[in-house]
């Protein structure tokens, strides 16, 4: 058994039982992106938001803001299912 920093963040991360439809929807986006267009990665909040609103293959349509994106975002990183990649 390790005792890495590693171990304990997870530790520390609460339980996933179930995800939001904002998280689900923002989960499919980046799986989806990542997928097709993998050039595009890592995504803006901006392209996060427009992935989420297109009209096209989405069911339900919904029209989420970018407070809306970034709180659910948020909240997959306290899950431990998104991060923040800052690039330069």
């Amino acid at each position: 058994m390790t005792n890495s920093m590693e171990d304990t963040n997870r530790n520390d991360r609460p339980r996933i039982t179930s995800l939001s439809p904002k998280q689900r929807r923002i989960i499919g986006v980046l799986v989806e992106k990542g997928l097709t267009t993998p050039a595009g990665y890592p995504l803006t909040l901006k392209a996060v938001v427009t992935g989420c609103n297109q009209t096209s293959n989405r069911q339900p349509v919904v029209d989420y803001s970018e407070d809306d994106a970034l709180d659910a975002l948020n909240e997959l990183r306290e899950l431990g299912l998104a991060a923040v990649v800052h690039t330069d």
